[in-house]
């Protein structure tokens, strides 16, 4: 009887200890964390007078949004986005189908991932502005085997659905593509470039483009971190957004931050559904991530070289921002020049722990936006849904940088008097129709090929030895005329 009794209170008690720990967190009131250098954030806001340029959305790891109702955080970023319009671009930054990316056709789970995909495709409906979408290490199966096959399929997925839906007509959406690392550059407005990562590229323990036999732009790591530099380089003057799935700071479960609950209860941390009680041992499964065990957490060796890597680049500028999702919560940090956002509390949140060398952080659904200014001011805020996402409140936000702003160019005029420098020549004594053919035909080309016309001698052109005027019409262009050459025509375009 007593062993009986003893049999039965080893069990209840780790059960009574983690049901009491659920009721903890249940009742808990998650805050907003504040470093003390912004505990006034609220009071600390743009120039009335100052205008938005541009507005970047950044919002992450939606995988499993809210079928019956439309997500919260969608829902309200919808209404932003559409009251933006043409000045923004919208960001997806991965983990778009959970678990485990989009299975093949015919698979039980298939439907309910497309529902999953479409719900958040279905957002980017009469949105005027730029819509992208990145990989993260979910659409890559869970990281597992055959990763390339569920990316690629994905991808195509989704390009096929925004043509059919008339979303998007044309270019590129889900980048980078083909499975390959990237640096996928494009210019989003005129001061605003946006650089795509796929950062489970570098992580993936499996199959992946790589080296010689790869299509891929940048086939290897160095190789990816020199273009990456390049590209950087080539647009100092412009505001930079670097965007990723794997974050560079993080005070979550992938930084080794972890709960009580994730000793008892590891794994809520695979599914939030297994509540099944581990004490002791359980605290294995959270050690190990903290110690460097899994290749999704910060502390692994080759998640540290994509960080070493990327901020040996990032401390030589001070016009970017890195912005990430994969931890289910809001962060803010600086690091030197890089301003770092963590948004990836588009569906489902999960601990982060305050403090640290964050500035922010908040266990809430929300996304962040970037705001690019007129007078070259650039600023952040994040938002989180009230109820049903009809609302919403801004739970943070501060300002990152200020660059020159661009100077309005005026038009070019030339005042130079060429009256010492011009010759009058006729393009083509050939072209000039006299006589019975006048009379007959008229002009059988556009009458200045015949006239005589002025060409400045500054305005020959020379390549390869020859010498020969370029006619005035090709000066609206940047483009070489190939009839300067004896011979030949048509058009060469510039060299840049």
């Amino acid at each position: 009887m007593k062993n009986r009794l003893h049999l039965i209170s080893v069990i209840l008690r780790p059960l009574a200890v983690g049901f009491f720990l659920i009721l903890l967190q249940a009742c808990a009131t998650k805050k907003p964390y504040y470093s003390r250098d912004v505990l006034n954030w609220e009071q600390n806001e743009p120039k009335p007078d100052n205008k938005v340029n541009y507005t970047v959305f950044l919002i992450g790891d939606v995988g499993a949004p809210d079928l019956k109702e439309q997500e919260p955080s969608l829902k309200l970023m919808q209404k932003q986005m559409n009251e933006v319009g043409a000045q923004s671009a919208t960001i997806f930054l991965g983990d778009n189908v959970y678990h485990n990316g989009l299975p093949e056709p015919g698979r039980y789970d298939r439907e309910v991932s497309e529902q999953r995909l479409n719900a958040q495709l279905d957002v980017l409906r009469g949105y005027k502005g730029e819509k992208y979408m990145i990989p993260g290490n979910h659409d890559w199966n869970h990281s597992g085997r055959g990763g390339i096959e569920y990316v690629v399929r994905q991808q195509n997925y989704v390009n096929e659905y925004l043509t059919e839906e008339g979303i998007v007509v044309g270019g590129d959406f889900y980048v980078p593509g083909d499975a390959c690392p990237g640096p996928y550059e494009v210019k989003i407005s005129d001061d605003v470039v946006l650089i795509a990562l796929d950062s489970e590229w570098w992580l993936h323990p499996w199959e992946r483009p790589y080296g010689a036999g790869s299509n891929c732009w940048a086939s290897t790591e160095a190789d990816l971190l020199v273009k990456l530099e390049d590209i950087i380089e080539k647009h100092q003057g412009s505001n930079i957004v670097v965007v990723a799935h794997h974050p560079l700071f993080t005070r979550g479960n992938h930084g080794g931050f972890f709960t009580l609950k994730d000793h008892v209860f590891p794994l809520t941390m695979l599914r939030d559904w297994i509540y099944l009680p581990l004490p002791v041992i359980g605290s294995i499964y959270p050690f190990a991530r903290k110690y460097g065990g899994i290749l999704q957490d910060i502390p692994h060796p080759r998640y540290t070289a994509y960080i070493e890597g990327l901020l040996n680049i990032f401390d030589k500028y001070d016009n970017i921002v890195y912005a990430a999702g994969h931890e289910h919560s809001l962060q803010h940090y600086k690091y030197n020049n890089l301003t770092h956002i963590v948004s990836g509390s588009g569906c489902k949140t999960q601990h982060v722990k305050p403090g640290g060398t964050a500035m922010y952080t908040h266990e809430v659904k929300g996304f962040a936006k970037l705001l690019y200014y007129e007078n070259g001011e650039a600023w952040v805020e994040y938002w989180t849904p009230v109820g049903d996402g009809s609302e919403g409140t801004m739970t943070f936000r501060t300002p990152l940088y200020a660059k020159e702003p661009r100077r309005k160019r005026g038009a070019v005029v030339d005042e130079t008097n060429y009256a010492d420098s011009t010759i009058v020549v006729a393009a083509n004594d050939d072209y000039i129709a006299r006589g019975l053919r006048r009379t007959l035909l008229g002009e059988p080309l556009p009458p200045r090929m015949g006239h005589p016309r002025g060409s400045a001698t500054v305005g020959y052109a020379q390549r390869n030895g020859w010498s020969h005027p370029i006619p005035e019409g090709w000066r609206q262009t940047d483009s070489l005329p190939e009839s300067a050459q004896p011979g030949c025509s048509g058009v060469y375009p510039a060299h840049r």
